[in-house]
């Protein structure tokens, strides 16, 4: 008997009006039960899923919230078409931002939603805290630590500035690592 091995894929987001950032990682379902815990320091014979991608989708603050959320929705869905997510992972709101951001993050989560339902990808939250506890050990890490942890992971050479990408691969690595901590919606 043969076992077919599924490549499948995930995009992380983290939400923002001004700079969105997205990630897409692929991983093999059957292996993640191995996972590599980012936090750890060696990798053995342990499985860690491919980065495929990651970057950010910024709006000019100039321009009318419509159109911001508008670019926001058609370069995501670009994004979704090219590399067929079957699940997307986003970083919740939290309650302690002053009202308008709360709304700015409601519009752009909406469209994450919007855009999961239709192209049939299963759609987790994550809260900020969560993410962090998952991903680097402690859930009340700076963004400085996710972003080494994230470039130390991948490999990558990313800095402080690229923490809105650093943060789309954690939220996606999240849901690898433990989705009982997300919430299905």
């Amino acid at each position: 008997m043969r076992i077919m091995i599924e490549e499948k894929r995930i995009m992380g987001i983290d939400p923002s009006l001004v700079s969105t950032g997205w990630a897409v990682l692929s991983f093999e379902e059957v292996k993640l039960k191995n996972i590599f815990h980012p936090a750890k320091k060696s990798l053995f014979e342990r499985y860690k899923p491919r980065l495929l991608d990651c970057g950010r989708i910024e709006t000019n603050k100039s321009e009318l919230d419509t159109q911001r959320i508008y670019k926001i929705y058609t370069e995501l869905e670009k994004l979704i078409k090219f590399y067929k997510p079957e699940v997307m992972s986003i970083e919740d709101q939290y309650g302690y931002l002053n009202t308008k951001t709360l709304k700015q993050l409601s519009q752009v989560r909406g469209v994450c939603m919007a855009l999961a339902s239709l192209y049939g990808m299963n759609l987790y939250l994550y809260a900020p805290t969560s993410i962090k506890l998952i991903v680097t050990g402690n859930g009340k890490s700076k963004k400085e630590d996710m972003v080494n942890v994230i470039n130390r992971y991948f490999d990558l050479n990313l800095n402080i500035k690229d923490n809105d990408k650093a943060d789309a691969i954690a939220i996606a690595l999240s849901y690898l690592i433990d989705r009982k901590k997300g919430t299905r919606i």
